[in-house]
């Protein structure tokens, strides 16, 4: 991703769950809008893909992550799963996650 040109559409924290039988921590989900496309990013694995609507690049993140863990677990070597994304990416998770509770705030009031 080009750090100067991605516009923050959404801060989302989920969990991957595999065939029941795991579970991740809450995963921390940068959606951008990059080049006419939306681009689905997990911050905790440094993992991206992109789609033409939010929807669709979060499924196709989706896919992609079980892939992942799943790949690093068969290797044996889950201890390398982890690996962060670039700081600017958080910074602009966690902007985006303060704006949309500030909007929620905003409605109770």
């Amino acid at each position: 991703m080009n750090l100067d040109r991605p516009k923050g559409l959404k801060a989302i924290r989920c969990r991957l769950r595999l065939a029941h039988t795991w579970e991740s921590p809450p995963l921390h989900i940068l959606v951008t809008a990059e080049e006419g496309l939306t681009v689905a990013s997990c911050l905790d694995f440094t993992v991206a893909t992109h789609g033409d609507t939010i929807d669709e690049a979060l499924e196709d993140l989706k896919a992609m992550l079980a892939e992942h863990v799943r790949d690093y677990i068969d290797r044996g070597i889950p201890e390398k799963l982890i690996r962060p994304d670039a700081e600017e990416y958080w910074k602009l998770f966690y902007k985006l996650e303060l704006q949309s509770q500030r909007r929620l705030l905003n409605r109770m009031k």
